[in-house]
């Protein structure tokens, strides 16, 4: 995910938030969206999709991209070798 798109992301999940930190505080008795109190005015819907469904889809998006990075990271460096190798006659 390129940088752009992940400050979108954020300015999106940023502009959820307060929407529901206003919500929230309309509601009698500072209940939050779901029914229940929210902890230092911070809805527990929100923090309960930001935590529970962020990382996971995150790590499964990036392992392909690791992998290509290792693999050519790992060509450049036997490339390398073989090059510097071969200066002596060694192949």
């Amino acid at each position: 995910m390129s940088r752009s798109a992940r400050w979108k992301e954020d300015r999106i999940r940023e502009r959820i938030y307060l929407e529901q930190l206003k919500h929230t505080e309309t509601l009698p008795n500072g209940a939050g969206l779901n029914g229940a109190n929210s902890q230092g005015g911070t809805p527990v819907l929100f923090l309960q999709q930001t935590f529970a469904s962020r990382s996971p889809n995150r790590r499964k998006k990036r392992l392909p991209w690791n992998i290509l990075r290792v693999a050519l990271l790992a060509a450049w460096v036997a490339i390398c070798v073989w090059v510097y190798l071969g200066q002596f006659g060694i192949h």
